[in-house]
């Protein structure tokens, strides 16, 4: 497998809402502003644990373990955080 996006473009750039898939399965799904990534997007690793990470100009700012992450499968909620 390759590398691959899907999403939005603009000017012939990534833009706007889009997923990167990466070789190794790991994937991206975020905004991308001038074909960075931008803001906050959820990573799921080739072993398939998500993180919610934000980020500025391309480089991570902040991550969240999995278990923070709504949604996931290693979190179990109980029926007030829902």
């Amino acid at each position: 497998m390759r590398n691959r996006y899907e999403g939005n473009w603009k000017k012939g750039v990534r833009d706007g809402f889009g997923v990167f898939y990466y070789a190794n399965g790991s994937k991206y799904e975020g905004y991308w502003k001038d074909n960075m990534k931008e803001g906050y997007a959820f990573y799921t690793d080739e072993n398939g644990k998500n993180s919610l990470i934000l980020f500025s100009k391309d480089r991570m700012i902040k991550g969240e373990k999995p278990s923070q992450i709504e949604g996931d499968s290693t979190k179990k909620a109980s029926k007030k955080e829902v």
